[in-house]
């Protein structure tokens, strides 16, 4: 600015107009300050309501999360026991009840704990919390068990069959495998056709691979929705298809916490096949 009045003092310029010029220069710059001022603001307050939805999007998806998967071990509770409470039911079989309504109430428990978790870890670090040793065979029995008991009018045949080679136990996160077992398990219970279809739950290894495959008689998927069935709140039109939503994308995000894979073939009219592959470490099989 110096240099442009000096300028005009050189080139003639009286003192008036060189002094207007350098008060419209002194605006200017104050304008430009601003605005430079405004786009500092701007581009601050825009990325901390970018942080912030991410954040709010956070929250909103684990209140849905959590509200589905609590669903699951308190509908079992519920159906135990209206099964308790029926007239058919005698005292044999509510000696076998109230364990099971036992059980559903620590699975409850257990995912409560693991949930509460959610402001203090990330996934990673959450899963790596509730690494431990439990029998596999007696985890997935009693799932079966669990669900085959909690609708005393229920027709459909849970099936579960272990190669000899699966160890009995192995070193994972129970309460994230119990949560992968009974979406699938539900899933295939909830869209068969008929009440006397079956569900099977499969279980083998392939090397340091535990590989658990889920197989209902359902109507099966279209194959327009094969590849979004994953995609959370994705359902179909068709009531009798088989796409459940949320169930669908949080099994595929527990088993990728677990490091794990899920591929799912299907046949209309004829039913799915979900296959889940989950990593286990020499060191880990028992």
């Amino acid at each position: 600015m110096a240099l442009l009045i000096c300028y005009a003092i050189y080139t003639g310029w009286t003192y008036d107009y060189t002094t207007s010029l350098e008060s419209l220069i002194v605006k200017e710059a104050l304008v430009l300050s601003h605005s430079i001022l405004y786009i500092i603001l701007y581009n601050i307050l825009n990325r901390d309501n970018q942080r912030l939805a991410k954040i709010i999007n956070s929250k909103v998806m684990y209140d849905r999360e959590t509200t589905h998967e609590m669903r699951h071990p308190l509908n079992i509770i519920y159906g135990l026991c209206e099964a308790l409470v029926h007239p058919k039911c005698d005292a044999d079989t509510r000696e076998k009840l109230i364990p099971l309504i036992h059980k559903s109430s620590e699975l409850l428990r257990a995912y409560l704990e693991y949930a509460l978790q959610f402001p203090k870890f990330d996934d990673e670090e959450k899963i790596a919390q509730d690494l431990k040793s439990f029998n596999l065979h007696e985890c997935l029995e009693n799932i079966i068990l669990i669900l085959t008991k909690r609708d005393y009018a229920i027709d459909i045949k849970l099936e579960l069959s272990l190669d000899n080679e699966v160890p009995h136990t192995i070193y994972s996160n129970r309460t994230v495998i119990i949560q992968i077992v009974m979406n699938q398990l539900s899933n295939g219970i909830k869209f068969s056709k008929n009440r006397f279809d079956s569900v099977k739950l499969h279980a083998k290894t392939n090397n340091d691979i535990l590989i658990l495959t889920v197989e209902d008689q359902g109507k099966g998927i279209n194959k327009v929705m094969i590849d979004r069935i994953f995609d959370p709140f994705v359902t179909t039109s068709n009531p009798h298809q088989e796409c459940s939503g949320i169930g669908l994308s949080l099994t595929k995000k527990h088993v990728k916490r677990l490091g794990g894979t899920i591929k799912v073939d299907s046949a209309l009219d004829i039913g799915t096949t979900f296959i889940i592959t989950l990593p286990l470490k020499n060191d880990e099989i028992k």
